[in-house]
């Protein structure tokens, strides 16, 4: 929010956001900052987890149950009315050498989505 309670103008505002935050995000990006940095110094095995790909592949490994992946090397996505090669995305998978962890869409049981 630009303004809050009890803080006047933006700069006030820019300033709590910069040095005080109090939502989750601050805190997630600054956990994920010390946990990288914490890493590079220790160079801890248990961090090479935290790359989604080796994680499932672990939890493959040693049955774990995790989130299905397909393992197809690429997927192309297609718009439905876009014709000539303007309306398609690919994407190649990480277990091909790619950016992307390819997974159907999951929906949670009746009692998790109230």
């Amino acid at each position: 929010a630009l303004f809050e309670k009890g803080l006047h103008g933006f700069g006030a505002v820019f300033a709590k956001r910069l040095f005080a935050p109090d939502e989750w995000f601050a805190y997630w990006r600054l956990n994920c900052i010390l946990a990288s940095y914490h890493a590079m110094n220790t160079k801890d095995s248990g961090y090479e987890l935290e790359d989604k790909l080796s994680f499932l592949q672990a939890c493959e490994t040693n049955g774990v149950p995790a989130s299905p992946w397909l393992t197809a090397p690429k997927l192309i996505i297609k718009h439905r009315n876009e014709e000539g090669g303007l309306g398609f995305q690919v994407f190649t998978n990480a277990t091909a050498g790619g950016d992307w962890i390819i997974q159907r869409a999951l929906v949670n049981s009746e009692h998790l989505a109230r």
